[in-house]
């Protein structure tokens, strides 16, 4: 048998399990006395998952009572939550529709309205006064300066060393 004809160690036992072996979640979990007793949102999340899944069966009324379960403790949680689809013009009256439209069309103009005076006042006239310098050109102006000061500074200590080297070569 070839390398890639073996199956990976767990890779596929996990896919064939089911959900509910998965979420480490006991069969006798799925009754309305352990949900009812249950304290622990995580655990009822889970065992709602499987429920919802269909794996173990379908029991809508069990599946309700989970979820009233889950709302009495955490009424904002995440697995509980419906999906709404997106409002769409024809999904609003055309009263609200209208208001929408009023509001984007009033915050376009207002923005563009921005925009030109920002472009007519131009970068400098903005509080220029008050700005620091540019940091790149100053320290890019600095730092050259300073760099071929710091490779004239290395150069000389490097003849330096040579000329120590060949004085103790030549005494030798």
């Amino acid at each position: 048998m070839s390398v890639t004809e073996e199956p990976i160690q767990g890779y596929h036992s996990q896919l064939d399990q089911p959900l509910r072996e998965k979420l480490d979640i006991p069969l006798d979990h799925l009754d309305y006395g352990y949900i009812g007793k249950s304290t622990n949102v995580r655990e009822l999340e889970k065992i709602l998952r499987v429920l919802r899944s269909g794996e173990e069966g379908v029991y809508p009324d069990l599946t309700q009572y989970c979820v009233d379960r889950i709302k009495s403790m955490d009424i904002d949680n995440k697995a509980i939550r419906k999906s709404k689809p997106v409002e769409t013009a024809a999904s609003l009256p055309t009263e609200e529709w209208k208001e929408i439209e009023s509001d984007l069309s009033n915050w376009s103009d207002n923005i563009k309205t921005k925009e030109k005076n920002l472009r007519d006042a131009g970068v400098s006239g903005i509080g220029s006064h008050n700005l620091p310098p540019v940091r790149a050109a100053a320290d890019h102006t600095y730092s050259s300066v300073r760099n071929v000061e710091g490779m004239q500074q290395d150069q000389q200590k490097s003849r330096s060393i040579n000329l120590d080297t060949s004085a103790c070569t030549t005494e030798g």
